[in-house]
């Protein structure tokens, strides 16, 4: 796989996506806190492909990258990211075309279902488990029909981070996910000689097995386009 043009590689293909590798990495080369490798890109295009609707929340923007892939996609008639605070290397859309604000995962400033996708990628790692569930109500209540979540998967303890700034406070294996997320099907990203990640989706209107489910990526992908026929 190279660094560029992931979208071209698939059977699909976003240009959208290629435009803001591209520009992301010519911005921001080599390596650093907050620069995406070619996993987290594989990570980003696997969510993208996988929203729906008109009205998306973008939780956790980090630098930006997924909401410019949104906005720059002209799919959506509203694209609405958050954070906890302004990453230093935030790069915002295009001013007019998306809305940015600064708040709590824990207190979502949203009308109940007000959008139809939110996606949450490498998020709820971080908060304290006591925080864990509050937060994931948030972003069920707001809503309205597809849920897109990843963390880490089966991340080694004692989690060396834990003591870190804005490190990971808990970890995630099949047991845990499978008690909070009993009606979500899920796929892994392979994430090189790093932690694999899991892709969460809640959305009732997928058919799928009963029960928390883990399928293949090209599985899971089928059973999202039928759910729009």
């Amino acid at each position: 796989m190279k660094d560029l043009n992931f979208a071209q590689n698939k059977q699909d293909v976003y240009p959208e996506f290629d435009n803001v590798v591209k520009f992301f990495k010519e911005k921001y080369p080599g390596k650093g806190t907050g620069i995406y490798s070619r996993w987290d890109w594989q990570r980003l295009l696997a969510a993208y492909k996988l929203v729906c609707g008109k009205l998306v929340l973008d939780v956790g923007i980090g630098i930006g990258a997924f909401s410019n892939i949104l906005v720059q996609s002209q799919r959506f008639e509203r694209v609405v990211g958050i954070d906890i605070k302004k990453n230093s290397r935030l790069i915002l859309p295009q001013e007019g075309l998306y809305e940015f604000y600064i708040m709590s995962i824990l207190d979502l400033k949203f009308k109940n279902q007000e959008f139809d996708t939110v996606v949450c990628m490498e998020v709820l790692e971080h908060l304290e488990p006591n925080d864990f569930i509050p937060a994931l109500e948030e972003l069920r209540r707001v809503t309205k029909k597809r849920l897109i979540v990843t963390v880490p998967f089966y991340e080694p303890e004692p989690l060396w981070h834990f003591d870190r700034r804005g490190g990971h406070r808990q970890r995630f294996d099949y047991e845990k996910l499978s008690s909070f997320f009993p009606n979500a099907v899920a796929t892994i990203l392979n994430r090189g000689k790093g932690i694999e990640w899991i892709v969460l989706l809640e959305d009732d209107n997928i058919p799928k097995p009963e029960g928390f489910s883990i399928l293949n990526y090209r599985y899971l992908t089928t059973l999202v386009k039928q759910s729009v026929k």
